[in-house]
């Protein structure tokens, strides 16, 4: 296709300004077309997918406002967003807002993904479970080295992963008055097991297995385990593991990246200006930073895996107990979201939503699949303590493709 006709002519009329409602841009596969207030690239021009992705865009462009509004419903808003879909017709990304020094965010700048980093860290649970090198029901210890593994008793992988071990949602020493919007920097591993010798941090409120508690605690001892049982670091077993093999080439530990630049300010919600978050030894629980652009690679591998992966991520969205929600950190519920939303109505056939959501002081993030809409949607956004505003625009979303796959029927 050429340039001139890779902008529709509502684009070409509609030159807005920055905080206005979103510019519209068509592109060719792979290609990539700036305008004010929206970058999308990799989009099919296909007649179909354009009337959907304008509608995609027009939801996602409610939720935008030059300063952040924080609530837990419809009206929150947000500065900015990089928005990665992915549907049988098309995929790409959308971009939103203006960061703070102006410009307008890019599929390539790179956002901390917060608990989204559980789900990858579930997903290499799984893959050492496909390969035999330990199974749901093998104690943690028998992963960690003495120091931790001497503390936690008989938990199981399974239980650990699904948040079913009983540890405390947070470590109870974490530095939150040296590092209040990074209480986890500079965590080491001897203070992890300081943690685990007090009964608040390690005892579980109910029996073991029995009583769903999430926990960074348990997340951050999980990545320690793989990084004990396999001898490499976890920024390795990441690269080597997942980013590597699927291409997300921006996909690291934030402590591993050396270009800063291509980092923004988040914006926490009493108004600071803050740095995407660092966790030290409990890294695998929320320290994971990644761009638009490898969340849609992900997003494609969820939805059809590559065949050396197919096996783990079906493993991964299979809830570990018998008629549970949750598999190896990631959410599975049946017609609902995460958030107990149907976007089912009765009669149809249920829709099974697989998401994860992610949020720390200055951002937020969410990810959200259905294997029967062959559809998801990530969005990151740099306002934090937000994932339920952003879990109702995605269900939106979802709802849009939904809706558009029934008329072509």
């Amino acid at each position: 296709m050429k340039a001139s006709k890779r902008v529709s002519a509502f684009a070409a009329l509609l030159m807005l300004l920055a905080w206005a409602a979103p510019v519209w841009a068509e592109t060719d596969t792979d290609a990539a077309y700036n305008l004010p207030s929206l970058n999308i690239t990799m989009i099919k021009d296909e007649e179909g997918a354009t009337a959907l992705l304008r509608d995609i865009v027009d939801m996602a462009g409610g939720y935008i406002a030059p300063q952040p509004v924080w609530n837990q419903g419809s009206t929150a808003r947000f500065p900015s967003m990089v928005l990665g879909i992915v549907t049988p017709e098309f995929s790409g990304t959308v971009s939103l807002g203006r960061k703070p020094d102006g410009n307008v965010p890019t599929p390539y700048d790179i956002y901390p993904l917060s608990s989204i980093s559980k789900m990858l860290t579930g997903l290499m649970v799984a893959q050492g479970v496909v390969n035999n090198d330990f199974a749901p029901d093998t104690p943690i210890r028998k992963l960690l080295k003495e120091d931790l593994g001497s503390l936690v008793g008989e938990r199981t992988v399974g239980q650990v992963i699904s948040h079913f071990a009983g540890f405390a949602r947070r470590p109870t020493n974490l530095h939150t008055k040296e590092y209040p919007y990074s209480p986890g920097k500079n965590y080491s591993r001897e203070e992890l097991i300081v943690c685990l010798q007090d009964a608040a941090c390690s005892q579980a409120p109910a029996p073991i297995g029995s009583t769903y508690i999430y926990s960074d605690t348990g997340l951050g001892l999980m990545g320690l385990a793989l990084v004990d049982f396999y001898g490499k670091s976890y920024e390795q077993l990441l690269t080597e593991k997942i980013a590597q093999p699927l291409g997300m080439a921006d996909t690291h530990l934030r402590s591993a990246v050396s270009d800063k630049s291509r980092f923004f300010t988040g914006i926490a919600p009493d108004g600071a200006s803050v740095p995407p978050a660092t966790m030290g030894a409990l890294a695998g629980a929320g320290e994971v930073v990644s761009t638009g652009h490898d969340m849609v690679i992900l997003l494609k591998a969820l939805l059809n895996p590559p065949a050396p992966l197919k096996p783990v991520i079906k493993l991964a969205a299979t809830p570990i107990t018998e008629g549970g929600r949750i598999g190896y950190a990631i959410d599975v519920v049946e017609s609902r979201a995460g958030y107990g939303i149907d976007i089912t109505p009765p009669g149809e056939a249920k829709i099974t939503m697989r998401s994860k959501a992610g949020e720390q002081f200055g951002f937020s993030s969410l990810i959200m699949w259905s294997p029967e809409l062959q559809s998801g949607a990530v969005a990151l956004v740099n306002a934090g303590m937000s994932s339920k505003p952003l879990a109702q625009l995605l269900i939106g979303i979802m709802r849009q493709i939904r809706d558009h796959q029934a008329s072509q029927k």
